[in-house]
């Protein structure tokens, strides 16, 4: 297992990680645009046809989601938890506009504050695309208190628009602990590999030491019985065949690891008395410092 192979775990837990998040996002909008369909009968045609396609883009969404399950995207993941919320901001103004109208009681900005607060504690790792959300909820907040006059209503309750920033800044601090936690935990991921990687390099090195030793103290015991007796060459030969061929075996079974190593310039000529010193790490110092990116061996 090497560094890339790491990596890739480490890279494999965040899309999982966004890919959670993105699904709860899209559950989410989902239910409330359900819940909006089967619970209110006099909404109008055109919003009723917004709701319809937005009910249709979630689940379609969602679909595509649970499709990708076993090998999550992370982008399409950072795609549906902006475009959910997205979609159900759109419907916010037009329920308040309804309700407004119609004289119906309701709490207004409760349902941006506890979407916000979902949001942050459902955010992805990465913190930007976190405060979307939040950030379009706060917007779409706005939009409603000054633009459709929503700070006019009696209803209003006490302390708004403050009490939504404060909500929505709760929100941010939670997005960004989330973002922190899992990024730590990728970090973790990234070095569990690693330790892993480093005792399969052990065990490796365990197994070329053992077999390896065997045959070099039989030539180097058939050497020095040949240099003392050269007429002993019949008896020590087969047992010299047997030590190569072991040594061969392990060049064999060493040829494998060729194609998994990421080879530089300069590398042809690579001290390998060094590399097996320093555990296969990177060079340092004037190598590691001209030395080109890395690149794949060619055929491998």
């Amino acid at each position: 297992m090497s560094a890339t192979a790491s990596r890739d775990a480490a890279a494999a837990f965040e899309a999982r990680a966004t890919w959670e998040s993105g699904l709860a996002a899209t559950a989410l909008a989902l239910i409330a645009a359900l819940d909006r369909l089967v619970s209110e009968t006099d909404p109008s045609r055109a919003e009723m046809i917004l709701r319809l396609a937005t009910i249709a883009y979630l689940v379609g969404l969602a679909a595509l989601l649970v499709a990708r399950r076993e090998r999550p995207n992370v982008s399409l993941s950072l795609f549906a938890w902006t475009t959910a919320i997205a979609a159900y901001s759109v419907m916010l103004p037009f329920l308040a506009q309804r309700w407004v109208a119609t004289h119906r009681p309701y709490e207004p900005m409760l349902r941006q504050a506890l979407v916000m607060v979902l949001a942050g504690a459902f955010a992805p790792a990465r913190f930007l695309f976190g405060m979307v959300p939040i950030v379009l909820l706060l917007a779409e907040a706005a939009f409603e208190y000054w633009q459709l006059d929503l700070r006019h209503n009696p209803i209003l309750w006490f302390g708004t628009p403050g009490r939504v920033a404060l909500y929505g800044a709760v929100a941010a601090v939670l997005a960004y602990r989330r973002a922190r936690a899992l990024q730590r935990e990728r970090a973790l991921v990234e070095r569990e590999q690693e330790a892993l990687a480093l005792e399969r390099l052990a065990r490796v090195a365990m197994a070329v030491h053992d077999t390896t030793n065997n045959a070099l103290q039989t030539l180097m015991v058939s050497a020095h019985l040949l240099k003392t007796d050269p007429t002993q060459s019949d008896r020590v030969a087969p047992a010299m065949l047997r030590a190569v061929e072991k040594l061969k075996t392990v060049n064999d079974a060493f040829g494998a690891y060729k194609r998994q190593v990421d080879w530089r310039p300069g590398d042809e000529s690579f001290d390998a008395a060094e590399v097996l010193a320093s555990g296969g790490a990177p060079p340092t110092g004037d190598r590691a410092a001209g030395a080109a990116p890395r690149r794949p061996v060619p055929g491998g």
